[in-house]
């Protein structure tokens, strides 16, 4: 069935392939992801001011529960709260292009690769350029809701890379 849709687009015309990539990483050490649609590219990062806004728009550990809702929902208002915050809308740091909410939900990206997108963003943010926990991080007694977190974002990574 795949094959022949492939055909049909190719005999119309129609390239299903995407001409390039919808993100990237631009800069693991600073945390920034590209993402491109429509023309438009837009530059992904959770500085300590956006994650400071998080925590002030929705409490201390309830951020971290709200971003890992929006994104393993695919929340698409959530989403969008996500691209505006680390499109840099609150802090205009790093001289980013910011994007309003508004501005975001008009954008409207695919949500999967916006998902990943934000996702290894947040993942950077987190745990720096190998987005993921070290081995053996938070295995002291006394740190069982760091250890419980940790492995928390490795089952997310992981549901999210394909790695389940």
């Amino acid at each position: 069935m795949l094959v022949a849709l492939k055909k049909e687009l190719a005999k119309a015309g129609v390239d299903d392939e995407p001409s390039t990539p919808v993100f990237r990483i631009k800069d693991p050490n600073a945390g920034i992801v590209s993402l491109h649609h429509n023309g438009v590219t837009v530059d992904l990062m959770f500085s300590f001011r956006v994650i400071s806004f998080l925590q002030r728009d929705f409490g201390k550990p309830g951020y971290l529960r709200t971003v890992a809702t929006y994104l393993e929902e695919r929340d698409v208002d959530g989403l969008a709260d996500l691209i505006s915050r680390a499109s840099g809308r609150d802090t205009k740091d790093r001289g980013a292009k910011a994007m309003s909410l508004e501005d975001a939900i008009d954008w409207s990206p695919p949500v999967v690769p916006l998902t990943e997108a934000l996702n290894r963003a947040w993942l950077l943010a987190l745990f720096g350029p190998g987005m993921r926990p070290e081995e053996g991080a938070g295995d002291k007694p006394s740190e069982g809701k760091l250890r419980r977190m940790a492995t928390f974002w490795k089952s997310l990574f992981a549901k999210h890379s394909g790695r389940a």
